[in-house]
């Protein structure tokens, strides 16, 4: 590396950054949805980051030489999913709870109550 000599290629914040943020980028341009509201694809964006990231950082140390590179990768893209399952499945529970809040049942008629 012609900028960076001292920093060896196999360097933790290297791999992570280098690997991480491409990968981030990537999963959350695929899930930008145009239909979806500004809030929603903004809130997607660091959420896919961070997730990439920390999944980057967690699989760095999994493995030695080249496989290391190879289970960053797959650490990066299953954090930045991950992230965005758990964004989708808040949501999604967010606005089943606000439709039920008003809702009150009524009694069948010709049915009884079991005590």
């Amino acid at each position: 590396m012609t900028t960076m000599p001292t920093v060896p290629l196999d360097d933790q914040l290297l791999a992570v950054a280098s690997i991480g943020v491409p990968v981030g980028l990537g999963i959350y341009l695929a899930c930008v949805n145009r239909d979806a509201t500004a809030e929603t694809n903004i809130a997607a964006g660091p959420l896919t980051a961070a997730g990439a990231l920390v999944g980057a950082w967690l699989r760095f140390d999994a493995s030695d030489g080249i496989l290391t590179l190879i289970t960053t990768i797959i650490g990066a893209s299953v954090g930045a999913n991950l992230a965005l399952l758990t964004l989708d499945h808040a949501r999604a529970y967010r606005s089943r709870h606000s439709r039920l809040a008003g809702v009150t049942l009524q009694p069948v008629a010709g049915l009884r109550e079991f005590t």
